[in-house]
Parts: structure tokens; sequence; C-alpha cells
């Protein structure tokens, strides 16, 4: 289709988000509308087919992985957090760190973000769940947990080829004929203006308490509720950090020895889906183990406790299922070649860096898929670089930060879902306070990567 029509779904679903505060109701909204669209507009047709698409997530089992993946991480969390281990971390951390104050807090949930980039869910799901025990602890909302999250997970993970993206992209770049496939992400990191600007702009979000639009909303609201929090964290009982450590080293292990081994010894052949789900249940196992160990916990309420960690991530699964659905939906539509296409006229080579920038962000906005946005983007970047003689690097760093920042504004994307839901934080309300820091860093990106078109283009 090449009619406007069919961004109907993405503006549909972010409408009735923001209307009824429910993101259920709005990302239903968008895939019905699609659905009626590509039914040819019966409504009844796009009914029973919005049912059958959403059913029919499960037959994909990369999503079902993932999925199974987020309920997985939820028993784990819960260990952690019922045996104490997590409070144990934090006193360890406070203590050796000499964490003392909200900034200080903010700083360490930042860092273990950077630190984790090996894969963006793992990463997610434990700096949240670090970093709303600290929001509670020194008393600041839990959406500048979420915006913290979201903003080192996925800028860590596009930055750094040593992951399971960095596998992906080098294995798309080496199917289009490229070479020096991680030459070209290794070049392409100091240019990878978006996500640079939006690990430094938390900096300045921790350091100076810069709070905007949405977020200042959220801090001063916290602060009422400050008092009940305190209260709370009296009880609170303590464990080794041993306990939160080894799972997450294990975890590592397992993540890069099932990429070896699903790609025959070839990290980046491997299965990210199989890796991330399978580490999760060595992750579950090991961790009950431990907390029957050293937690004094007995095998039948560690189990308990796990299922009921389990059983807590269903909204997020939920969520998981109804974000698939529309991505799968909107890649139907050709929403991703619809707006290359508005972008495909003829410019000059400086702002080409800049357009696919652009680009990729609308694509990775509409389609709430970072990693869609990639496989639509690069195979066109790879032939834009070679006919018009800009560095490969450079388009690959501007299709990186643009699939990074339309996902950063994206109500349906799998990140955003998650970031917000392991900082238990509502997913509109992430969207609204983390929204006004990714424009800004936009608009940084746009200027750069301009200056970078002139000098390199």
């Amino acid at each position: 289709m090449d009619s406007w029509i069919i961004l109907i779904p993405t503006i549909l679903t972010i409408i009735v988000c923001l209307w009824t505060k429910q993101i259920y109701i709005g990302m239903f909204a968008g895939i019905f509308s699609g659905c009626i669209i590509l039914a040819g507009g019966n409504p009844l047709t796009g009914l029973d087919m919005s049912f059958n698409k959403l059913m029919g997530v499960a037959a994909s089992g990369w999503n079902m992985k993932i999925i199974l993946f987020a309920v997985l991480i939820g028993g784990m969390i819960k260990l952690m957090q019922v045996s104490g281990a997590v409070n144990g971390l934090i006193k360890w951390l406070t203590e050796k760190a000499k964490v003392t104050t909200p900034a200080k807090a903010q700083f360490l949930t930042w860092l273990i973000g950077v630190v984790l980039f090996f894969d963006q869910y793992t990463s997610e799901a434990v700096t949240a769940t670090i970093g709303k025990t600290l929001s509670d602890k020194y008393g600041y909302s839990r959406e500048k947990v979420a915006y913290l999250v979201d903003s080192t997970a996925s800028p860590m993970c596009a930055l750094l080829p040593l992951n399971s993206w960095g596998a992906y992209i080098i294995g798309l770049l080496a199917t289009l004929g490229v070479t020096d496939t991680m030459g070209t992400m290794v070049k392409a990191i100091p240019v990878n203006f978006y996500c640079i600007i939006a690990l430094a702009i938390c900096l300045f979000v921790v350091f100076k308490n810069w709070n905007i639009g949405g977020m200042k909303a959220a801090e001063e609201n916290y602060k009422k509720e400050l008092a009940v929090v305190e209260e709370k964290l009296a009880d609170e009982k303590l464990a080794s950090p041993l306990l939160v450590v080894l799972p997450i080293v294990i975890i590592i292990a397992s993540v890069i020895g099932a990429l070896l081994i699903t790609g025959k010894g070839v990290i980046t052949n491997g299965d990210t889906s199989v890796a991330v789900f399978y580490s999760m249940v060595i992750g579950n196992v090991l961790t009950i183990l431990l907390c029957v160990a050293f937690a004094k916990m007995n095998i039948k309420e560690a189990c308990s406790q796990c299922l009921k960690g389990c059983g807590e991530m269903v909204p997020v699964a939920m969520l998981l299922v109804f974000a698939f659905c529309l991505s799968g939906i909107c890649g139907e539509l050709g929403i991703g070649a619809y707006i290359s296409a508005l972008t495909a006229a003829h410019l000059p080579n400086f702002i080409v860096p800049c357009l696919v920038f652009i680009t990729a962000a609308l694509m990775a906005f509409s389609t709430g898929s970072s990693w869609g946005t990639f496989a639509i983007v690069i195979p066109i970047v790879v032939p834009m670089a070679a006919a018009t003689g800009i560095p490969l690097y450079l388009l690959v760093s501007a299709q990186l930060s643009g699939a990074i920042m339309g996902d950063h504004c994206s109500m349906i994307s799998d990140s955003t879902v998650m970031a917000s839901a392991f900082s238990g934080c509502d997913n509109v309300k992430h969207f609204r306070t983390q929204l006004p820091y990714a424009l800004i860093s936009a608009v940084a990106a746009v200027v750069l990567y301009i200056v970078a078109g002139l000098i390199l283009g």
C-alpha cells in the first residue's frame, strides 16, 4: 500500500493510549484498525483477523521465547527480592560506592545499565530491579528509574557490537556483501550520536536534577508518597549479594555459550531468542538453589516464590503479545517501505546521514521495532554508501541512532514496555516523561549528522 491510510494504526494507538491512559485499549485500537485496512475496509473481517493475529503471535518461536523470557525473569527477580538479596546488594553497593544521595543512587542505576550491555532485556530487568529499590530508599520516582533504564539499555546495546544486537547487524551487513563488518561497527561507535547524547543527558539529569515536562510532575507527586515508602523499607530483610551477582554472571556466560552453540562456533550466527530464553531457565534454577543454600528458604518456598514472580509478569507478557502483533501488522501494511519512499527524494550528500537518521526514527516509532528497522534500512544504506561515496560506518551509525530514538518515543516498542514494567512504572507515564529528553537528544543528533555529512560526505 502507498497511501497515508496505513499510518492510521500507529497514530490511533498513540491517541487512544494518551486519551484513555490504557495501553491495552490503545494497542488493540491500533491492531483492529490495521486489520480493517488489511481486510479491505470490512470491520467484521477485521475484528476476526485481529483476534487471529493476536493468537498467531504464539506461532512464532522467536516471539514466544522472548515472552517466556520476560515471564521467567519475573521468577528470578522475585526470589532475589523476597530473599533479601537485592537489599543486600544495595547495602553493599551503598557502603562500597558511598551512595548517600539520590544523585549517587541514580548514577549507580545508570552505571549498572551501562555495564550490562550484553543483552537489552536482561539489562532492563536487572537494572530496574536494583533501580526501583534505590528509588524507594532515596526518594525519587519510578518514572525516573524507567527513564534511566530505557536510556541506558538500548543505547549501550546499539553502541557496542559485542552483544546480540551487534551479532544481528553484523549478520545483515555480511549478507549484503560487506567484508569488514566488525570494522564497520567499531568505526560507527564514535558517530552513533543519538545513543551517546542520550547516555550523556542521563548524567546531566542525574547530577543537575534536571526534571522537565512530565518528569517534573512525576518527581513532585512521588514526594507526597515518600513517607509511606520509608515506612515500608523499615522491615526489609537482607541476604548475601551473591544471590544477585552469581545468577547474572551465569546468565552472561549462558547467553554467550548459547550463541556459540546455535551459531556453530560463530557468535554472530547465534539465535538470540534461544540464548536469552535458556539462559533465563538456567538463571531461575540457580537462583532457587542459592536461595535454599544461603537464604534459609526450603525448596517448596523457593519454587512457590519463583512461580509467584512469573505470575506477576503476565501483564508484561500480554503487553508483549500486543506489541508483537501490532508490529507485525505495521510490517504487513508496509509502513517502513512507505516512509522510506517518502524520504527518498534526491538530496545533496551532506544531508543523507541526517535523512537516514530521521527515516530510521520514523520507522521504529511507527512499527515499535528497532530490529525490524535495521532489517529495512541496512539494505538501503549499504548500496547508498557505495553510490554516494559516503562512509558506510556513518550511515550505519545514523540508522542505529534513528532506530533507538524511534524506539524511545514509541509506546508499542517491546523495550519501552519492559523498561516501564520492570521499573514499576505505567507505560504511558514512562512514554510521556522520557519523550522530552529523547527529542532533545534527537535534535542534537540531527545537527551532528549534518555536520558529519559536510565533513565526511
